[in-house]
């Protein structure tokens, strides 16, 4: 599976993305890796197969991230071409920086999670941390940040269905104990996973609209 997701990802680098690239300050380190210059004349002037090749290394990069986090059964994978959809990924506010991430899922699974875990923010999270098999250990995920790709704006992506994780809850980290955890105890057991993750190589066109506190 992955090498054909490999070469549709490497091809709509080359062919699409990369010129696209050319006057984002954010990605223009894509574009001297191929030994281009960041301006239009300059790019149409640039090497095709210099191109090719940095996006073959960028691709192989992702992929091989992707499969060595084991997060995602790599039976369902499929790469995408997304536009005009709205993507959400959970977040922590102890995080520093740009609240932009690989990892997103759909606006069909925001709104799931809503209607099944109501509407305390606490039992977002929970559902959250349980469909999208995320520690509690390795993320707190008390923010949502969403992201907008209006069309004829598109993204590349690669979508599958999260798998099961292992879980080591440690109320310690954040304070006070979770809901249903032993003050003294790590607990072990499973996150089912099981919704589909929408993950992003890159952001051509960052169009974060908020951040919403899950608090």
């Amino acid at each position: 599976m992955w090498p054909r997701i490999q070469s549709q990802l490497e091809d709509a680098l080359a062919t699409t993305f990369f010129p696209r690239l050319v006057n984002d300050p954010a990605y223009t380190d894509f574009l001297h890796e191929a030994r281009v210059q960041a301006s239009a004349a300059s790019f149409a002037a640039g090497n095709p197969a210099d191109l090719r090749n940095v996006a073959k290394l960028r691709a192989s990069l992702f992929a091989n991230d992707i499969r060595s986090r084991m997060a995602v059964d790599e039976g369902t994978l499929r790469f995408r071409l997304l536009k005009g959809v709205t993507l959400y990924r959970a977040a922590s506010s102890l995080a520093k920086g740009s609240p932009g991430g690989i990892w997103w899922f759909t606006e069909d699974i925001w709104q799931k999670c809503m209607r099944e875990a109501g509407p305390q923010p606490a039992n977002r999270v929970h559902w959250l941390h349980k469909n999208l098999a995320v520690c509690y250990d390795w993320s707190n995920c008390d923010r949502l940040v969403k992201l907008e790709i209006h069309a004829p704006h598109e993204i590349p992506a690669v979508q599958g269905v999260g798998s099961p994780k292992t879980r080591f809850d440690s109320p310690r980290m954040f304070g006070q104990p979770l809901p249903g955890i032993n003050v003294n105890a790590t607990i072990h057991g499973g996150l089912p996973g099981g919704i589909m993750q929408t993950i992003l190589p890159f952001i051509p066109r960052l169009e974060i609209r908020s951040v919403m506190s899950l608090k």
